[in-house]
């Protein structure tokens, strides 16, 4: 058997099982976005504080290829992530129909329809992708780059949720995930270009398309509860885990709105460390260059 054949094979038979498959206990999505707000904001106050033999402050860290590279790797990953998706979606709307998307439960479906084959494959992987992502952050703190609020909490609550998603059946986790990879391919590409000096003008309609993502995923919330509660029909998923996505995708669309209008319409600037992005021009070497807009990176789930 080939290596395709071997992989693809593992992909079609994996069997996701709580607390055995690994980094699938709980304590590892509380303790290490714990972990990681501590040693964000210990690398912050160390690179604030460096200074040099006679006492002034040393520059920041560039990381410039450093970043590139962390940047791509995320690129790429996405993009194994969302074909993932799209071909496990396809074959299981081929396979189950309509019910897949929405919430139903299928009577005639084997038990671990949920928590097995390619759909669970790639949502474990997507749940494994948000701690390689805290290293986003880093990069900042040593750049010692401000950071916002809405990047610190997107990425700490973020392993908690998308283990959620998988611990209670969520039954159309191909929306958030899939349609989050793919806009993650789009986004970490201009992070990478911009680490490299290669700049554009597409971050504003980046930030468009998360919103719209946010909203797509409050409506699937509310379609599973409408048929919860109103049409009083069984469904894929535990109502806790529900109500939990419900309130962070709601603090997510919350959030993005607020640094949409504070960036793009009231065109407010980074100022120690109270946050938004600028987009503009500064000068450098005489030269006016568009701003690195890689400081905050506010991004989708």
């Amino acid at each position: 058997m080939d290596l395709y054949s071997k992989v693809s094979d593992y992909i079609e038979n994996f069997q996701f099982v709580q607390g055995e498959t690994w980094l699938t206990h709980m304590a590892y999505p509380i303790g290490l976005s714990i972990g990681y707000v501590i040693v964000v904001f210990l690398i912050k106050s160390f690179m604030s504080h460096r200074k040099d033999e006679n006492g002034k402050a040393l520059p920041a860290l560039k990381l410039k290829g450093f970043s590139a590279l962390h940047n791509a790797i995320l690129c790429v990953w996405s993009i194994a992530m969302f074909c993932g998706f799209l071909v496990g979606f396809v074959r299981e709307f081929k396979a189950l129909g309509w019910p897949i998307v929405y919430c139903c439960v299928l009577p005639d479906a084997p038990n671990d329809t949920y928590t097995r084959g390619p759909l669970v494959f790639w949502s474990y992987i997507y749940y494994l992708s948000k701690y390689y992502e805290f290293i986003d952050t880093c990069i900042l703190a040593l750049k010692n780059r401000p950071l916002i609020f809405l990047h610190v909490w997107h990425h700490a609550i973020m392993p908690l949720c998308s283990m959620a998603w998988i611990f209670t059946g969520y039954p159309h986790v191909w929306v958030p995930c899939g349609l989050n990879s793919f806009i993650h391919i789009i986004l970490y590409a201009y992070y990478a270009a911009s680490a490299l000096g290669i700049y554009s003008r597409i971050r504003r309609y980046i930030t468009s398309m998360q919103i719209v993502q946010f909203m797509l995923g409050l409506s699937q919330c509310t379609i599973w509860y409408f048929h919860i509660l109103v049409r009083k029909q069984p469904c894929v998923g535990e109502r806790y885990g529900m109500f939990f996505t419900y309130l962070v995708c709601l603090s997510f669309l919350v959030l993005f709105i607020k640094f949409y209008i504070d960036e793009y319409i009231e065109g407010k600037r980074l100022t120690g460390g109270k946050g938004a992005l600028v987009e503009g021009k500064e000068k450098k070497e005489g030269k006016a260059i568009p701003a690195v807009t890689e400081t905050s990176k506010p991004k989708a789930q």
